[in-house]
């Protein structure tokens, strides 16, 4: 069976619970070396439910809203796996309900 992203490394955002973790579990089950990246310790979890089927992953805690954090969690995953191959940027904030359109710029 051919794995779809054997040797690529990934970077999940919001990789602790929900749709992030479902996602991180799925790139490694096709075989790519996935950065967990989330603000929940439980992103942890999500690496130790990979590494116990076999696959590689690590967990890097950070906090999507502040850009420093993003950028510490690029550098992290460039230093772990050598480059990053695909993003999943699942990982919500909370900002302003209004239409698309009547968003503040900096949201």
């Amino acid at each position: 069976m051919s794995r779809r992203f054997a040797g690529k490394v990934a970077l999940v955002t919001g990789g602790a619970t929900g749709i992030g973790r479902a996602t991180a579990l799925a790139f490694a089950a096709e075989g790519a070396r996935v950065v967990v990246a989330d603000i929940l310790a439980a992103g942890a979890e999500t690496v130790a439910a990979i590494r116990a089927v076999g696959g590689e992953a690590t967990y890097v805690c950070g906090d999507v809203a502040e850009p420093a954090d993003v950028a510490s969690m690029i550098a992290a995953a460039v230093r772990w796996g050598g480059r990053i191959d695909c993003a999943f940027n699942n990982a919500g904030i909370e900002s302003v309900r209004a239409p698309l359109t009547e968003q503040p710029d900096d949201t």
